[in-house]
């Protein structure tokens, strides 16, 4: 990967060894050592090769506000310095706003009103359910009566919650739990970026174009000015942050409420308020501003090819951040289903031991095999024959 432009590398420290002081001087070693840790070349304003880091723009609504606050209002400044047409960088800049403001609204507008006319009628509906199973079930002293859950009319709406199944719904939960931490990392690593990038003062030095061709083609984001910086994290870093957050307490909140089907489903439903930004990403822009996104890099500059240790220290870094986010989704997923959610009590063994059987009967096929009209007419009989006889198999069909 090659991009032209940037500022000087910084000297090297006295003392400080390459790659192939602990291996060899093949040549071309320092290339390989240099593709394991990451790092890409690239060519310097004066002509000298730099080797850096290079990570990507997220190709969503939130790469094409990094890309209209840093590279279209560069852009626009120089065609204004030296007289060029100014019309596209302004229509970029336009199309970038209205999608951050059609995503922050379709985001927060579905979620606001999933939590006001979904979540919240859910929750309540499955709390009424549950205080008419302990009114009409048990005693005064918290133990059931059989005779009145032999004959309780709701078996199915109580049997079928699915937090009585703790292995089931934890999994379902702990899987939206990881979906979400994968959304708060990719605003993290955004973050750290923005966050660790050079500052500059002037928005010239924001960007380094390939082979000095500017406007066009390949661009690097080398450093921020401070207002870059700040927009960076007003308009992407802190937006998706929220939402992210906002999302997985909605989504852990409804989840819980549903059968075992509409736990499944419900989530699947949310994952789709997540795709909106990458929605509009595929929708809303043409093929060239597409294009211009996947053209943009971040790059922060390397004084040389890293040291063996350092590479292995990255990756060491990279599976504890890793581990670091296992362990909070984990004890996220624990302390909220036994202490902060609020929709029924974190213990219903009551439930499980009333349903078993229910439940094993419940899930009992009619008929088991259907392979001649005689077996099927005795599975499904005509006129009621079955029905009327109160069974829910039929006799040697199993």
């Amino acid at each position: 990967s090659l991009c032209a432009g940037g500022r000087t590398p910084a000297p090297l420290s006295r003392g400080r060894r390459s790659l192939r002081g602990f291996t060899s001087d093949l040549v071309g070693l320092e290339i390989s050592f240099a593709e394991l840790a990451g790092q890409v070349q690239r060519t310097g304003a004066d002509g000298e090769l730099q080797w850096g880091d290079e990570s990507d723009v997220p190709e969503d609504v939130y790469g094409v506000v990094v890309v209209s606050i840093v590279r279209d209002l560069t852009e626009l400044l120089m065609r204004r310095r030296i007289g060029a047409p100014l019309k596209l960088c302004l229509i970029r800049m336009s199309v970038a706003m209205l999608m951050m403001i059609a995503n922050l609204g379709l985001q927060v507008g579905i979620l606001t009103y999933t939590r006001q006319y979904i979540g919240n009628a859910s929750v309540r509906a499955v709390q009424e359910r549950f205080r008419r199973f302990h009114a009409e079930v048990f005693n005064a002293s918290g133990f059931p009566d059989l005779v009145k859950w032999s004959g309780y009319q709701e078996k199915d709406s109580i049997c079928e919650i699915a937090m009585s199944e703790t292995i089931f719904s934890y999994t379902i939960l702990f899987l939206w739990t990881l979906t979400m931490l994968n959304e708060l990392r990719t605003a993290q690593r955004i973050c750290f970026v923005v966050y660790e990038l050079p500052h500059c003062a002037s928005a010239g030095d924001m960007l380094a174009f390939q082979d000095r061709i500017i406007f066009e083609g390949r661009c690097c984001i080398v450093a921020l000015t401070t207002w870059a910086r700040l927009g960076l994290f007003m308009l992407v870093v802190a937006p998706k942050f929220m939402i992210s957050l906002f999302l997985l307490h909605i989504g852990s909140r409804w989840l819980i409420t549903g059968s075992f089907a509409d736990m499944i489903l419900n989530s699947l439903a949310l994952g789709f308020v997540i795709e909106i930004d990458d929605l509009l990403f595929q929708t809303w822009l043409c093929r060239a501003q597409q294009q211009q996104v996947m053209n943009t890099k971040f790059f922060f500059a390397e004084p040389e090819v890293m040291h063996l240790r350092e590479v292995d220290a990255r990756h060491l870094q990279g599976f504890k951040r890793t581990a670091l986010y296992v362990f909070l989704g984990t004890s996220y997923l624990f302390l909220y289903m036994r202490y902060l959610q609020s929709v029924l009590p974190p213990d219903l063994s009551e439930v499980r031991t009333l349903c078993a059987d229910y439940l094993v009967e419940a899930s009992e096929p009619i008929c088991a095999h259907i392979g001649a009209a005689s077996a099927s007419a005795a599975c499904y009989p005509y006129g009621g024959a079955g029905v009327a006889q109160g069974s829910g198999v039929a006799p040697g069909v199993r």
